[in-house]
């Protein structure tokens, strides 16, 4: 009995339910003694497809996450357009395979860059609004720069919106500039 409770808090340890069913289910039928032999078969069988498997599964996702080199020249991407027919457009500069400068410009639905008579028409309170936003996401393109990865660039409060148009078109832009 004692044994059994050694294995079933190794298999709970190692949160391996799959497992803990299984043993389970061949103890019934096999016994105590036939059950350990087939664990550490098991086991050691695991093990040695596994490892390979996990290390394999790695290297592809940390060369899918990492991406290749960046190609040194100018890029840019664009957003795909709001419900107000509102999108972003991300220009970046790599140098030496790093990003060395980015800009982010917002455009209207007309094709006309968000500025300072931005939201104007909106209402005084609006306008703060909308002009703080801008301000706000003016953060992004220099976050791109200092982290390098587009993924590592928060949101800003009152700038989630133009949050999700620079994402969208700095991985745009970033894709562009991808060594094959």
């Amino acid at each position: 009995m004692h044994d059994n409770i050694v294995i079933l808090n190794n298999i709970i340890m190692k949160q391996n339910i799959y497992a803990l069913l299984i043993c389970s289910f061949i103890q019934a039928f096999l016994g105590k003694h036939l059950t350990m032999k087939i664990i550490y078969i098991g086991v050691m069988a695991v093990k040695k497809v596994a490892v390979p498997i996990i290390l394999v599964l790695l290297a592809l996702v940390l060369a899918a996450c990492g991406g290749g080199k960046l190609k040194d020249g100018s890029y840019e991407g664009r957003s795909t357009a709001d419900s107000r027919g509102a999108y972003g457009v991300v220009k970046i500069e790599v140098k030496d395979g790093k990003i060395a400068s980015a800009e982010f410009l917002q455009y209207n639905s007309d094709g006309t860059v968000k500025d300072e008579s931005y939201g104007k028409e909106s209402g005084e309170e609006n306008y703060k609004k909308a002009q703080d936003a801008l301000e706000n996401s003016r953060q992004y393109p220099e976050k791109l720069v200092e982290t390098q990865n587009v993924d590592k660039v928060d949101a800003v409060t009152g700038a989630t919106s133009s949050w999700k148009q620079f994402q969208e078109a700095a991985k745009d832009a970033l894709a562009k500039a991808k060594e094959d």
